[in-house]
């Protein structure tokens, strides 16, 4: 995991104030999000295993990475307090790709990934997140194509419950046009396959790499939550199958495989998993 230091505090990032923009000791402009309390060090663990799972599994996001910040007024009076807080990249490092919050239909047809967002929907349920789902967009200056990349996944895991309970609203992209060529589960791969044969060592292994300070003496509970996500593998395909009932009216043109069924279509009362307990 790569860890870098704040050198030079550029400006707040949003309305809620509660992400900054740090130029670091490597030239490249981060967005930090400090862990100011354990609640935002718990989603701090959060967007950073999300990050690295769809890293794994091959999903366009923005790199991650640690940056400390030491102790002085520039940072402080910002709010940014001292000690290592997640971070991700900058758009803004691809110097000639323009990037953009939002591109119009036409340009959205017509991504370089637009496969990208089947495969992040199922991503997000997966993993539990809730809120909208948040993407920008950058333009080749050579081919003018746009492609897309995904941002802030604090809300993974039920944000800081870290628990698998249905959100009330799952992560979707605003523009439901994304989703308009989706026929069955073969419009997920391969993010499907990548998720059904995930590794335990992938998991462990981003795990070792987290600063210790962000799960605190809630180490316990951030083991039971790998296990959970290991474990959640066995439900890959039946979370899938389970989107139509989720999302309804947003596939169109889903035509599921013959004979194949999701667990809500077999139990009375919808697919469920027992949430963790604290």
């Amino acid at each position: 995991m790569k860890v870098v230091t704040g050198i030079n505090y550029v400006r707040q990032m949003g309305c809620s104030g509660s992400s900054h923009l740090i130029l670091c000791n490597d030239g490249r402009p981060y967005v930090v999000k400090p862990g100011l309390d354990s609640r935002r060090r718990r989603m701090s663990v959060c967007e950073y295993l999300f990050t690295r799972l769809a890293q794994a599994v091959g999903l366009p996001v923005q790199d991650c990475a640690v940056v400390r910040v030491v102790s002085h007024k520039s940072f402080s009076d910002q709010g940014c307090n001292e000690g290592l807080h997640f971070a991700s990249l900058h758009p803004s490092v691809s110097g000639d790709c323009p990037t953009f919050d939002f591109i119009p239909n036409t340009q959205l047809a017509a991504l370089r990934n637009l496969q990208a967002f089947p495969g992040m929907l199922l991503m997000d349920k997966w993993c539990g997140t809730g809120m909208r789902r948040s993407a920008i967009f950058s333009r080749d200056s050579t081919s003018g194509e746009y492609s897309a990349s995904f941002i802030s996944h604090s809300c993974a895991f039920n944000g800081s419950k870290w628990n698998f309970e249905e959100p009330r609203k799952l992560a979707r992209y605003q523009n439901d046009s994304v989703y308009r060529g989706i026929r069955g589960p073969e419009s997920f791969e391969p993010v499907l396959s990548s998720l059904t044969s995930l590794s335990s060592e992938t998991l462990w292994r981003a795990i070792s790499e987290m600063p210790a300070e962000w799960s605190g003496d809630d180490r316990y509970e951030l083991d039971e939550l790998v296990e959970n996500i290991f474990n959640r593998r066995a439900m890959t395909r039946d979370l899938l199958l389970d989107l139509p009932r989720t999302l309804p009216g947003l596939f169109p043109h889903w035509m599921p495989a013959v004979g194949v069924k999701a667990s809500w279509q077999q139990q009375p009362h919808g697919l469920r998993q027992k949430p963790m307990t604290a």
